[in-house]
């Protein structure tokens, strides 16, 4: 995931993935849920929050969101410092 910041805001929000569809939904719902928010309230996204703004995931696809939530985390932290 790459985050592209205006200010202290989240101007953009993109990632390249290979994976099963809903790698691909978790990680498009994710980069839309965190346009426009500071890296902290990005940050706060949750897996679950992820997974009702897809309107579910079958349950073995879970772990789809989690690692998008993660990864999303990971590239806030590198733009913190």
């Amino acid at each position: 995931m790459y985050v592209r910041l205006d200010g202290d805001r989240i101007a953009e929000a993109t990632f390249w993935a290979g994976g099963c569809l809903s790698t691909m939904a978790c990680g498009d719902m994710l980069t839309t849920m965190a346009r426009g928010k500071t890296l902290a309230e990005a940050a706060a996204i949750t897996p679950e929050e992820v997974i009702a703004a897809l309107d579910g995931l079958p349950l073995n696809s879970h772990h789809c969101a989690e690692l998008s939530v993660e990864t999303l985390r990971e590239a806030i932290a590198g733009r913190m410092g």
